[in-house]
């Protein structure tokens, strides 16, 4: 691959209020909590994440498809308009 490419990489994960931080919070065992979440996966064969979880996405652009994803990160303001990258 000589030509050069960009990469988009994109994260979604929910947003997080510090203002609705309480004592309940700071009193929670985290790592116990983390445990469990690991345990349940495990035992159940689920290797999907919940809607709450963080999710990461990687995208390899060519150098055409990088310009019109930065002109228009979230797609295109009209409804119903597509944007066209390339197959590659």
């Amino acid at each position: 691959m000589g030509q050069h490419h960009f990469v988009a990489k994109i994260e979604v994960a929910p947003a997080y209020d510090p203002d609705e931080l309480t004592d309940d919070d700071l009193d929670m065992d985290h790592l116990e909590q983390i445990a469990d979440l690991i345990a349940a996966t495990g035992s159940t064969g689920d290797d999907e994440l919940s809607e709450s979880e963080p999710r990461q996405f990687k995208y390899e652009l060519c150098v055409n498809c990088a310009h019109q994803y930065l002109k228009a990160p979230l797609g295109p303001a009209r409804p119903g308009a597509r944007l066209k990258y390339s197959q590659n």
